[in-house]
């Protein structure tokens, strides 16, 4: 019987000592908001340097505009619009025509330019867009989306 009573209590005291063992609590890192604006400039397969001004909208749609020098023609403007969304590690912007664009955040104000498929690009010189305080899209931004529209015509006599 006295075994039986020093092993309860020796099972007692375990329990306790375990049960009030203090755990550091882990660290988590606040998920932080992504800038809102980006630009940077990159290069083309046709060494033209390519001005990126990157507009993501709190409602998940974007605006992403590209300045270059077209030969005689000047400077053209191009423009795509879109969806965004961000998982754990990149930013996926998905055109209105389907067309993915894939990035990755390095920090909390660049993104780096990652190839079609979502992996890091193989050039020396990585290609990154870095968080700008304000807009400086040279013409305005119009986020717009397809939309269909259902008439009915009816006709008196």
């Amino acid at each position: 019987m006295n075994k039986l009573m020093i092993r309860g209590v020796l099972v007692f005291v375990l329990s306790v000592l375990i049960g009030c063992r203090s755990f550091s609590p882990i660290q988590e890192e606040p998920l932080r908001p992504m800038a809102q604006n980006y630009r940077g400039t990159l290069s083309s397969s046709d060494c033209v340097n390519v001005e990126v001004s990157l507009f993501l909208g709190k409602d998940g749609r974007f605006a992403l505009q590209k300045y270059y020098q077209s030969g005689e023609d000047g400077l053209k403007t191009t423009a795509e619009y879109g969806q965004w969304r961000r998982t754990a590690e990149k930013l996926v912007l998905t055109g209105f025509n389907g067309e993915k664009r894939y990035f990755r955040p390095k920090n909390s104000n660049e993104l780096e330019v990652l190839d079609s498929d979502g992996k890091p690009l193989k050039f020396r010189n990585r290609h990154q867009l870095i968080a700008i305080d304000e807009p400086r899209m040279k013409a305005p931004v119009i986020i717009w989306q397809p939309v269909t529209y259902h008439t009915r015509v009816v006709i008196f006599s």
